[in-house]
């Protein structure tokens, strides 16, 4: 992270999926490929996870079903103040606090 202050990546790399396209129910899937699904589906947000690093994932963009599109800022070891303080500067411009996806918890 020398000479950046954050990095930015998608939080998944595909639109998001139903909740069903990620069930697991093939009881031969081994570990292994359940790890390999989920990391095709999510592939930078486990590279945070361990390094330890401090990630956070805003929903800054919605497809046109509605639903967020996640994106995620890491920073350097110690920067959480800076991975809090960037998010609130971009919901200041671009709020998403009142947006409810189609499909949501309270929907269901």
């Amino acid at each position: 992270m020398q000479g950046y202050d954050v990095l930015l990546t998608p939080t998944l790399a595909t639109a998001p999926v139903a909740p069903a396209a990620l069930c697991v129910d093939d009881e031969a899937l081994s570990l292994a490929d359940f790890i390999e699904r989920s990391h095709r589906f999510s592939p930078s947000t486990a590279w945070f996870n361990a390094s330890g690093q401090p990630a956070k994932s805003v929903p800054l963009w919605w497809n046109e079903c509605g639903l967020p599109i996640g994106s995620e800022f890491a920073g350097a070891l110690g920067a959480e103040e800076l991975l809090f303080s960037l998010p609130a500067q971009l919901e200041e411009v671009a709020p998403w606090s009142g947006r409810i996806p189609v499909l949501n918890a309270l929907s269901i």
